[in-house]
């Protein structure tokens, strides 16, 4: 070595690089053994439990329009009803109308479900596919009934 010159730092050498990244590695590899230790790396997650559906069953009551029609609804929805699912059916005696009913949202505990596929009991000149059949559940554990496409309102008792 020259004179004058400083020797280099123990870290500027190739066994001090060496020491460094060897204590680099252990400090990193110590913290990931640590935080998996703790849980972070592993959550397990507890499966997600379906809730059913608060106004499952089946039910039936009466409905009535302002003119003074009076008529019977009947009710089945499954447990597992989700949005955009065919859920179970509906029938109305008057129509009659006996369609398969899809959840399209809930508002507020308001269900509006989407009737379609009526069977052959229906009378397909008026029973039409589309939404506004709106149920929602009660205080006193009876289901309210109303439409969007009429001024029908009625109440129904479960039966299962």
């Amino acid at each position: 070595m020259a004179e004058g010159q400083t020797p280099p730092g123990w870290w500027q050498t190739v066994p001090g690089m060496l020491t460094a990244t060897a204590t680099i590695i252990t400090a990193v590899t110590g913290l990931i053994i640590a935080l998996n230790q703790i849980g972070l790396f592993n959550k397990k997650t507890q499966p997600a439990v379906d809730k059913p559906m608060p106004i499952a069953g089946k039910w039936s009551g009466q409905a009535k329009e302002s003119a003074g029609t009076s008529f019977r609804v009947d009710l089945l929805i499954r447990p597992s009803c989700k949005v955009s699912e065919k859920c179970g059916t509906v029938s109305v005696s008057h129509v009659p109308c006996y369609g398969e009913i899809t959840l399209k949202g809930v508002n507020g505990g308001d269900y509006e479900f989407f009737v379609s596929d009526f069977d052959n009991r229906s009378n397909l000149d008026v029973c039409t596919p589309g939404a506004g059949e709106h149920f929602k559940l009660l205080a006193d554990g009876r289901l309210s009934y109303s439409t969007a496409y009429s001024d029908a309102k009625g109440t129904l008792e479960r039966v299962e």
